[in-house]
């Protein structure tokens, strides 16, 4: 099962551009489900919201897991 947190991570970083400092901002904020909350709603722009919106979450979901394991940079930090 993935957690809300690890889901909006992943589509975090199939839509946009990692190092984004702006995003990055966003999740230290929000967390990372505000952050993905407010990407698509548009808060950088049409561009990044349009990305957003294109990721097939389902897609994501599945591979995710079936692959049991998604590193984002939570879990990294984890292992630094």
């Amino acid at each position: 099962m993935i957690d809300s947190d690890r889901r909006a991570r992943m589509l975090l970083s199939c839509a946009m551009e990692g190092g984004d400092l702006l995003v990055a901002e966003l999740v230290q904020n929000l967390g990372a489900e505000g952050a993905w909350a407010k990407i698509i709603e548009g808060v950088l722009g049409e561009p990044a919201a349009q990305r957003a919106a294109r990721v097939a979450v389902d897609v994501v979901e599945r591979l995710a897991s079936a692959a049991a394991m998604w590193a984002s940079p939570r879990i990294v930090e984890d292992f630094s």
